[in-house]
């Protein structure tokens, strides 16, 4: 009998507002808009799903859908019976004096609220640290992407200044750095603004890791000597 564990008194004062759900009963769905205001779980128990992923057990007694009234938004989640027979006391149109007049739901309630509220701090110092963490690894991307278009940008230079190229491939190394000029300035302009000749530490970074052919790397340090003298 599912209404064995609640006293008659209960039974005749909350009987309006008294459902009985079977087992593998969809109560709320998540993201779902309603009326249906706050349920009280007086015997059963039912799961949390949330984007239908398990999240949690929700055994009685205990209220759930308590976060809809406060904030008038969206179901946060979907909460389905697990139990083979589950009541609930549904209160569509939530009235504090009502619920309080069972002193120990009114301590459910608060304690509900405050758990709801723990919880949402702590998601919201976890989105803080993820957003730290994300924001350092985009700078450290782009300083990445500023040194490499560096690098590219100074041996365009370095062979244009530097080499003897026909005509033809003159044309070429021109129509290069245009092209490369045009990128950054249009799809990457962050890092348009900071390019400049990379530091003597990225070149002792670049040699240490065997990144650059040592004929290139000559080329390019024989260069910088000129470009630094004036010869």
């Amino acid at each position: 009998m599912p209404f064995r564990d609640i006293p008659a008194r209960e039974l005749e004062a909350f009987r309006d507002y008294m459902r009985v759900y079977r087992k593998d009963t969809v109560i709320l769905k998540e993201n779902e808009i309603d009326e249906d205001g706050l349920f009280l779980l007086r015997t059963g128990r039912v799961k949390v799903f949330k984007e239908n992923h398990f999240m949690a057990d929700i055994e009685a007694l205990n209220f759930f859908g308590e976060m809809a009234i406060v904030n008038g938004g969206p179901r946060s989640a979907t909460i389905v019976t697990s139990s083979p027979t589950a009541v609930v006391y549904h209160f569509q149109k939530p009235d504090l004096q009502i619920i309080l007049s069972e002193p120990s739901w009114g301590i459910l309630l608060f304690r509900r609220f405050s758990q709801n509220l723990s919880n949402l701090n702590e998601e919201l110092v976890q989105l803080r640290n993820d957003n730290e963490q994300l924001s350092s690894r985009n700078e450290s991307l782009l300083n990445h992407t500023v040194k490499i278009f560096s690098l590219l940008t100074e041996v365009q230079q370095d062979i244009a200044l530097d080499v003897v190229v026909t005509a033809r491939e003159w044309q070429y190394l021109n129509a290069l750095a245009e092209v490369t000029n045009e990128l950054l300035r249009t799809r990457l302009p962050e890092v348009a603004n900071k390019i400049d000749f990379i530091d003597d530490d990225f070149w002792k970074q670049l040699k240490n890791d065997d990144i650059l052919p040592d004929y290139l790397r000559d080329f390019i340090q024989k260069a910088r000597k000129k470009r630094q003298t004036g010869s």
